[in-house]
């Protein structure tokens, strides 16, 4: 196996994108590289439930930010990341691979790991982004699939 020393996994808080951080955080593990985990949020004009609307007094951004941190290191936590991991946000008016894309330019990591078929929202194609992260990395990139028990 490579030395993978930085790895950076995105999520959008899907199941998928959950089994996606526990398989990073194994690699990490196994490795002893470092693990970014990021969420981007994206931009679309739907409504939005009033549990991610902020209170009047809240900045929205800093409000949306917030809230996906502490579900980064929520996932974190309960995928068992030993040692630090950094917890990336982006935010993006545009589609969610293209602010991965910008993260791994950023970042370089040697790994980058996705989960497949993790939708969420109205307009979110995880298999789009997922494959234009495929062919556009220019590291290894790890999709992880959910067996049968985990579907």
């Amino acid at each position: 196996m490579s030395d993978y020393r930085q790895i950076l996994c995105a999520t959008d808080f899907s199941p998928q994108g959950d089994l996606a951080v526990r398989r990073a955080a194994d690699l990490a593990a196994a490795t002893g590289g470092r693990l970014a985990l990021l969420h981007v949020i994206e931009h679309f004009p739907v409504d939005h439930p009033s549990a991610v609307i902020p209170p009047e007094n809240v900045d929205p951004e800093a409000y949306r930010h917030n809230r996906a941190r502490e579900r980064l290191e929520a996932v974190a936590a309960e995928a068992g990341v030993q040692g630090e991991v950094a917890c990336l946000v982006r935010e993006t008016d545009r589609a969610a691979k293209q602010a991965i894309l910008a993260t791994i330019e950023e970042r370089r990591p040697d790994l980058v790991v996705v989960g497949s078929h993790g939708h969420q929202g109205v307009m979110a194609l995880l298999g789009a982004t997922v494959d234009r992260v495929l062919h556009a990395a220019a590291c290894d990139v790890l999709v992880v699939r959910p067996t049968p028990e985990e579907d």
